[in-house]
């Protein structure tokens, strides 16, 4: 599980990680480095969630019926919950445990305006149970390998906030790919579009 404890450990690590020479003592005290963190960092959190199906963020639920109505195509529509990032599977509620049918359910999710505006997932499977992934913020859950592609996104996303210099980012391409050769054998692969950062064009 992950060894980190704070919102700025995390912060601090990446800045680290793009040779920044200053760090944040506390993620509201108003420097620059806090200000882009705070802005990168939650949005930069869930798009590495999203980015393939982290084990320990995995969710499975029955889904909550929608009583609005059900956009046409669909016969069912239900509630999309309040954590969750990313749809993985429908399947049905009520199947039999093991479940040979081999066929996907499909679904998908959609914005409708009646009686409110709200996100559903719509299908044609009732009842239904949900496999997602949940927004996790506690980070005592989090495995070691999603930590480090985080650290690693906000990196790059530091170095281009605080216009870090070019031979830095430059670096950062064979710092990842040592830290993706450390990873093998760990429970989740890196996903190498997220640890691997192209160089910038030189500035003038």
């Amino acid at each position: 599980m992950s060894s980190v404890s704070s919102v700025a450990e995390v912060c601090n690590l990446a800045l680290d990680r793009i040779g920044w020479p200053r760090s944040i003592g506390r993620i509201y005290d108003g420097t620059i480095e806090a200000r882009v963190a705070i802005r990168a960092y939650g949005q930069t959190r869930d798009d590495v969630l999203k980015a393939q199906d982290w084990d320990f963020a995995e969710r499975l639920v029955s889904l909550t019926p929608f009583t609005g109505t059900i956009p046409i195509g669909w016969q069912y529509a239900y509630l999309w919950p309040s954590d969750c990032l990313k749809v993985r599977l429908i399947s049905w509620a009520d199947a039999p445990i093991p479940n040979f049918d081999p066929r996907p359910a499909l679904f998908t999710d959609l914005n409708v305006t009646q009686p409110s505006s709200q996100r559903v997932i719509v299908a044609n499977v009732s009842p239904a149970n949900l496999t997602y992934t949940g927004q996790v913020t506690d980070m005592t859950t989090w495995d070691a390998a999603f930590t480090e592609s985080l650290i690693e996104e906000l990196a790059r996303r530091f170095a281009e906030a605080l216009n870090a210099p070019e031979q830095v980012v430059q670096g950062r391409a064979a710092m990842a790919d040592q830290a993706a050769v450390e990873l093998v054998g760990s429970q989740v692969s890196v996903p190498a579009n997220i640890i691997r950062a192209p160089a910038r064009e030189a500035r003038q």
